[in-house]
């Protein structure tokens, strides 16, 4: 159950009041960073992800809706957004780790078009149902209930459905290296 002091607080953000902004943003700042930090391991960036946090509720202030206390969304959003980091962080680093191989190897990999190609070739090749809801949450980002409504499936349904196309794209894509389909899924998806 939300306090009162919580509901007054999200109240006067969302009415644009600067000053209770600035007394939220006080009151938490500085232990969201340390917090932060333990989990990025870097002051630098601890800094931008709890900076953003408060710029996105800044902006986004008039459709702020939140259900639980300020303190424990504030740390939610902050730990979700330093795991985004970190596991964003890791790709880049595997990638730029596979280009140093590649460009050090005697045998020629296929292109990133040649790659592109056979992912595209494996998602069309997936049954139709299968196919339109990966299309419909990879590319469309719809979520498992929007595509659900949208397709007259359950959720369960959609799933499952997902869960097949990833399990058949892996498969099929078995020979590609994993960091060269991780770097084209994230550049097509």
């Amino acid at each position: 159950m939300i306090s009162s002091k919580n509901k007054i607080l999200i109240a006067g953000i969302q009415r644009g009041d600067s000053q209770v902004f600035e007394e939220l943003f006080h009151e938490f700042y500085s232990a969201l960073c340390a917090y932060s930090k333990l989990i990025v391991n870097r002051s630098d960036v601890a800094e931008d992800i709890v900076q953003e946090l408060f710029f996105k509720i800044w902006n986004k202030k008039e459709n702020l809706n939140i259900s639980t206390s300020l303190k424990a969304y504030l740390y939610r959003s902050v730990y979700n957004n330093a795991i985004e980091y970190l596991r964003t962080e890791k790709l880049e680093k595997m990638y730029k780790e596979y280009n140093f191989r590649e460009i050090h190897s005697e045998g020629n990999l296929q292109s990133d078009s040649d790659q592109l190609a056979l992912v595209n070739k494996a998602i069309e090749e997936l049954p139709d149902k299968c196919k339109d809801v990966f299309k419909l949450r990879k590319f469309e980002k719809l979520s498992h209930a929007e595509i659900a409504q949208k397709l007259d499936i359950s959720v369960k349904t959609v799933e499952t459905h997902i869960h097949r196309a990833t399990v058949t794209l892996k498969d099929k894509l078995k020979n590609l290296y994993i960091i060269e389909l991780i770097y084209i899924l994230m550049n097509i998806l």
